[in-house]
Order: C-alpha cells, then structure tokens, then sequence
C-alpha cells in the first residue's frame, strides 16, 4: 500500500499529475510540495499542493530597488539597463550602488577586488558615480574621481564607511582619508537632473 502511494505521480489517472503536466507543458515553473508521514515517508495525493514557482527578493535587489523608486520619482529617468555591477541611466549615466542594512549611522560598506578595477575602468567615461544606500535612510552619492581619492585600487577588498548625524549631511571616510566634502541626502534624487548640491 505504501508503494502505491509514493508511486501515485506515475498513475496516468492521478487528476493532480495530469495539472502538473499541464503546467510544465506550458513552461511555467512549478514547485510540488509533498507533505509526508516522519515515520514512514509515504506520500498521500490528498496533501500535494503545487505553486507557480515566484523568485524570493534578494537583499541586494531590495535596496536597490528602494534606490531606483526615488530616482523614478523624480521623473527623470528616460531608460535604465543593468550591467552587473553597474546601472546605466539614460544612456550617459553610470552608476555603482552599494547598500548596508544596518538601521543608522554609521553604515559600513565593501568594494571587491573586482568592483575596484570595473571602477578604474568606468572611471573613463563621462559620467560615473558611486550610489551608497545607508539603509532605509538614503542615497549617498558621489562621483568615481572623489571615490577615488578616499580609496585607492588594492589586491584585497576596500572598506567605506558613511556617518551622518540627525538633519545633516552624508560624511563618507575610506582607507585613503575623508571625502572633500558632505553629501547631501537629496542629492540622489537629482543626480539625472544635473542639480547635484555640492555645497
């Protein structure tokens, strides 16, 4: 009896197989969920449930995400295309995002061996910048020169770090000293604009 059951999937008459073949005859990606018996692991038709498969939202695309709906607010974006790890916005803007989940100041950030070089490659272009998501409380956004000059490309991974206090500016330090100036937490929502505030 217990054989019967976990071979019920290869029964021509199971109602359950035949959606199943439906569903993957049509390409949709599905996930079967059998619930079994601890003891003997047998497999019952009335506990199969199936699901359309839907793709859990990484860490990463959240807060990205979370970036770009406050450039899209803006209304200035024309078009957006990811090239990993950079998003290119209306075909002239280059943009690296990084993102800490910590809840406040200060946040920490890490740049790869591999971003730091795809950095001093895009460093040629016309317009780079580097995006920092500090968590649910905003964008610092500064451009590929002044990264540069609080990070110098190493071997090993580059650590940044960003502060702000209550109502002020973005301060951002790297292993190569303190960016020039302070960023202010508006200033990603105008970087397609060309209103950056660079007071």
């Amino acid at each position: 009896m217990a054989l019967q059951e976990k071979n019920w999937l290869r029964q021509e008459t199971c109602p359950r197989k035949r959606k199943i073949e439906r569903m993957l005859s049509n390409s949709f990606p599905v996930v079967v969920i059998l619930t079994a018996r601890s003891s003997e692991r047998a497999f019952f038709p009335g506990v199969v449930s199936v699901f359309l498969r839907t793709m859990a939202i990484k860490k990463q695309e959240f807060y990205e995400g979370a970036a770009l709906h406050l450039l899209a607010r803006s209304g200035a974006i024309k078009s957006v295309r990811y090239e990993a790890p950079f998003f290119l916005f209306n075909e002239r803007l280059t943009v690296l995002l990084k993102y800490s989940t910590k809840g406040r100041s200060p946040w920490a950030f890490t740049f790869t061996p591999d971003e730091q070089r795809l950095l001093l490659e895009q460093a040629l272009g016309p317009e780079v910048v580097v995006g920092l998501i500090c968590g649910s409380d905003g964008v610092a956004v500064f451009s590929c020169e002044e990264y540069l000059t609080i990070a110098k490309a190493e071997k090993s991974a580059v650590h940044i770090s960003c502060y702000r206090q209550h109502g002020e500016y973005y301060e951002v330090n790297g292993p190569a000293g303190r960016l020039s100036r302070k960023v202010s937490p508006s200033e990603w929502r105008r970087i397609l604009g060309n209103e950056a505030d660079k007071r």
